[in-house]
C-alpha cells in the first residue's frame, strides 16, 4: 500500500505543494511539486507514481483533502483521484477525518524532506528548478540514503531482498 500526501511549501513569497507518496513495505517515495492542489494535481501525481514505480502498486491511501475525494462535501460528483483509483482497479483507503497519525510513514517523510531537503535549498527558487531539486532527492532517498526501519538498507535494496526472499 501506497500512502500518499500533500505538504505546503514556501518558495519565495508564493506557496506551492509537495506531493508525496511512500510505499509502506520498502519506504519508496515520491515527490512532485505542483503550483496548487487540485484534484487535477493529484491525479497527475498518482498518474507519475504508477508510472515511475518499480513494482505495482494495488492500494491507495489519502486523507479526505478536496485534492483526493469528495467523501466529505455534500456532492454527488465523483473526484477524478477516486474515479482513476476506481476504473484502475486500485484499492482506495481513507484515514479517518482530522487523523493525520493514520499517515504516519508519509507524514514522517514529509519531516524528513523538511530537515534534510528544503532547510538546505533556498526558498527562492523557481517552481521547475524546485521540482528539478527534488527529483534528484528521491533518487538520493530511495538509492542512497540508509533507513534505520529497513534494517539500514537504502528502499530500493530493501525492495530487491524482499523479491528475492
Amino acid at each position: 500500500m501506497v500512502q500518499i500526501d500533500t505538504k505546503y511549501i514556501k518558495l519565495g513569497r508564493k506557496t506551492v505543494y509537495q506531493f508525496t507518496a511512500v510505499d509502506l513495505a520498502t519506504r519508496y517515495s515520491w515527490r512532485e511539486i505542483y503550483e496548487d492542489k487540485t484534484p487535477y494535481s493529484a491525479l497527475s501525481f498518482l498518474k507519475y507514481v504508477l508510472k515511475t514505480s518499480p513494482f505495482k502498486i494495488q492500494a491507495i491511501q489519502t486523507d479526505n483533502g478536496i485534492e483526493y475525494t469528495y467523501r466529505c462535501i455534500n456532492t454527488p460528483k465523483i473526484n477524478i483521484f477516486d474515479e482513476y483509483c476506481l476504473k484502475n482497479k486500485l484499492e482506495r483507503r481513507y484515514i479517518p477525518v482530522a487523523t493525520p497519525r493514520y499517515n504516519g510513514v508519509v507524514e514522517r517523510v514529509h519531516g524528513i524532506d523538511e530537515r534534510e531537503f528544503y532547510n538546505f535549498c533556498t526558498k527562492e527558487l523557481t517552481l521547475k528548478k524546485a521540482n528539478k531539486n527534488i527529483q534528484k532527492y528521491n533518487h538520493f532517498f530511495n538509492y542512497k540514503r540508509i533507513h534505520s526501519a529497513l534494517n539500514y538498507d537504502t528502499p530500493m535494496l530493501y525492495f530487491y531482498k524482499l523479491r528475492n526472499s
